[in-house]
């Protein structure tokens, strides 16, 4: 970290960096605002004197009142994000984001996923709150509070009872916290401003790493989080995170090949079902109302030995295989590795592919044409027409256009504003879909 400071002790800015401000490549952010990221209220604007006291694992640098004799004493680690600061005297004290803690300029979902956030550490579970969210309630010194952004959080923790005032920050995008507390001095706090990343947090305090996935629940969290080592374990072998994408929808594809080719095949089934049951309930529609009707659909259910629900057979492979990609996709979206990481045309994997920029912009879709998203479409396209081929002549043209490229055309609205490095992954594993319904139709008779 680098660290400026006030000549009151105030800290005025923290640059972060991931893995070190020393490495050329680094990930940064820059903790700032025009108060500074941590102001200390002060009666006079009397001289501080400054002394620094070296340590084998910290350094302590301390501010004293030349006057009042009040102290501000910064404790800085040799490595890592977390600081102590203990105040002489009761005194009120803001942290906020500044400017640069701003979420970067992205549409739709993106947007949504670079939003700043409020965040509060209670009994172990990290809470979300929005930036608009004005509260005051008070924290006990077991509370981790502050806000966060899509790769980046600052934290802080009071030792002493202390009222925690979040004000809002909707209309700047910008965040502070307001501590104030009544409690015998000396006050002291502990201050993470650091990356969201799992290692990191947890290094620094072992509450910390409830901010990561905080939206989901805990065993959603550990497969998420397992995804994410297993990514970085690929790239640590390859050196290249878009390979590395490419690689882990591979790998979990064939983990979850038989589970796949299992749902396509309770799936195919249950529209053959649908296939030979339809004539009959046409029948029966045509000739039969109210009870009458009830009663001979039951009939036919029974003559055909047929489940009234069978239709639900057909989901039944998709509850693994829809948990586990939610999985996947959160671990992409909050990998922080990914942060203006280039692949292919891909500038930065944390953004839409951005291949083409247009003169106008489309509400919710940006100026830029992305790629990626259609070529997600013509891949889905090409599962569906699989899919549904057997039966297309059969269909009238609307139900046909619906049936074949409505999923098509869902994903590519959906995913066209999701960053690269998420869509990238799904592309791979809708490929691998295809060619396992490419498989089955070679196998099935006639």
């Amino acid at each position: 970290m680098r660290l400026e400071f006030s000549e009151f002790g105030d800290l005025v800015s923290v640059q972060a960096c991931l893995p070190g401000c020393e490495d050329s490549e680094a990930i940064s952010q820059q903790f700032s605002s025009y108060r500074g990221f941590v102001s200390i209220n002060r009666d006079s604007d009397n001289l501080f004197t400054f002394e620094r006291h070296d340590g084998d694992h910290s350094f302590q640098i301390e501010f004293r009142n030349l006057v009042s004799g009040e102290s501000r004493r910064w404790r800085i680690p040799h490595r890592g994000f977390l600081l102590g600061l203990e105040i002489s005297r009761p005194q009120g004290v803001s942290m906020a984001s500044g400017e640069d803690f701003r979420p970067r300029a992205v549409n739709g979902f993106s947007a949504w996923l670079e939003s700043l956030r409020y965040v509060q550490i209670k009994e172990g579970t990290a809470h979300l709150f929005d930036i608009n969210e004005s509260v005051s309630m008070p924290r006990t010194s077991n509370d981790w509070m502050g806000f966060k952004n899509r790769f980046w959080v600052a934290m802080i923790r009071p030792e002493q009872a202390t009222r925690v005032t979040t004000r809002d920050g909707s209309e700047l995008n910008e965040l502070q916290l307001d501590l104030h507390s009544t409690a015998a001095a000396p006050h002291r706090f502990t201050i993470y401003a650091g990356p969201v990343e799992q290692h990191a947090l947890e290094d620094a305090n072992a509450e910390l790493g409830a901010v990561v996935y905080s939206g989901l629940w805990q065993w959603s969290g550990w497969l998420s989080g397992a995804f994410q080592s297993a990514l970085k374990t690929i790239d640590s072998m390859i050196h290249n995170l878009g390979l590395g994408i490419i690689v882990l929808a591979l790998l979990l594809q064939v983990v979850l090949w038989p589970v796949s080719m299992k749902a396509i095949e309770l799936w195919a089934g249950v529209r053959e079902t649908r296939a030979r049951l339809a004539p009959q309930f046409r029948s029966v529609d045509s000739r039969y109302r109210g009870q009458q009707r009830a009663e001979h659909i039951t009939a036919i259910y029974r003559q055909e030995n047929v489940h009234p629900l069978y239709q639900l057979k057909g989901f039944a492979g998709l509850l693994v295989l829809i948990p586990v990609l939610v999985c996947a996709f959160q671990a992409l979206a909050e990998n922080i590795w990914l942060y203006e990481m280039k692949f292919l045309w891909i500038a930065d994997l944390s953004l839409p592919d951005a291949a083409i920029e247009l003169h106008f912009g489309l509400p919710l879709f940006g100026n830029h044409v992305n790629l990626l998203p259609f070529i997600v479409f013509a891949i889905s396209l090409s599962a569906s027409w699989m899919l549904h081929r057997s039966r297309a002549r059969t269909l009238s043209n609307p139900i046909r256009w619906r049936k074949v490229y409505g999923l098509p055309i869902l994903f590519l609205i959906l995913f066209y504003t999701v960053p690269a490095g998420m869509v990238l992954f799904l592309a791979v594993t809708i490929a691998i879909i295809t060619l396992q319904l490419l498989i089955r139709s070679k196998r099935a008779p006639g």
